[in-house]
């Protein structure tokens, strides 16, 4: 299917690639091509590959962008360039891999740059899924619990980004009253521990799948896609 047209296959959810691309490739070349891919954030950043798996994402037809904490940073960043004086530029570019992504930015195409600063522009923060009788939230972090969905465009002043915004940030058990919470952001290794390949959680109205590839820890580690068709749970290795 092409991005906003009918539903013809199955819908997937993965979150949390930041910069791996091996399971990324893994995983796309195991679904078909009528089928819908939700990316639920935070696909830059702290790993190997650089922009290749965002650029990855933006350009597969399969593949619904809704945006992190990290892809904000980024974009306030850029929004910013070239003074750079947002308060996110340190926060990001020190402390949250962000200089190593600028540099993978700076070596791109001209074309692939501004590629790349459209889609997180038109990217959506939030969107919710119907499958049958049941209705999924699919937010990096937290949901709004009034709206269904959500657009960067609603975050941005006409200057900056709300990069510190809840629906990016908050760490917790996201319920909604409306429907099964879908997250990432908050490697599960953080509560499962960092000994055994990660899982998913399955919390009580909420399920976050973020595998931990923030870790880059070989043999735990990895992307995990959750398919709201039949609830079935895969993990790619890093």
């Amino acid at each position: 299917m092409s991005k906003g047209g009918s539903v013809l296959g199955k819908r997937y959810v993965i979150s949390d690639i930041h910069a791996h691309l091996a399971p990324l490739e893994a995983f796309l070349s195991s679904i078909g091509s009528d089928d819908t891919v939700y990316v639920l954030g935070d696909v830059v950043d702290k790993g190997p590959d650089g922009l290749d798996p965002l650029l990855t994402v933006i350009n597969d037809p399969r593949c619904v962008l809704i945006l992190g904490n990290h892809e904000m940073m980024m974009l306030e960043h850029l929004n910013c360039m070239p003074g750079n004086s947002s308060e996110c530029s340190g926060v990001w570019l020190g402390l949250n891999g962000g200089s190593y992504t600028m540099y993978a930015y700076r070596k791109l195409r001209e074309e692939e740059q501004q590629q790349i600063f459209v889609a997180l522009k038109a990217a959506l923060i939030q969107t919710t899924v119907t499958v049958g009788h049941e209705t999924y939230i699919l937010v990096h972090a937290f949901p709004d619990q009034e709206k269904t969905e959500l657009h960067v465009h609603d975050l941005y002043d006409g200057s900056h980004y709300d990069w510190g915004s809840r629906y990016v940030w908050f760490r917790g058990e996201p319920v909604s009253p409306n429907g099964t919470v879908i997250v990432g952001h908050t490697p599960t290794p953080f509560s499962n521990g960092w000994e055994d390949p990660a899982v998913i959680i399955d919390g009580n109205g909420w399920i976050n799948i973020d595998c931990g590839l923030a870790g880059n820890r070989e043999g735990i580690s990895r992307l995990a896609s959750l398919c709201l068709d039949d609830m079935t749970v895969r993990y790619f290795d890093m």
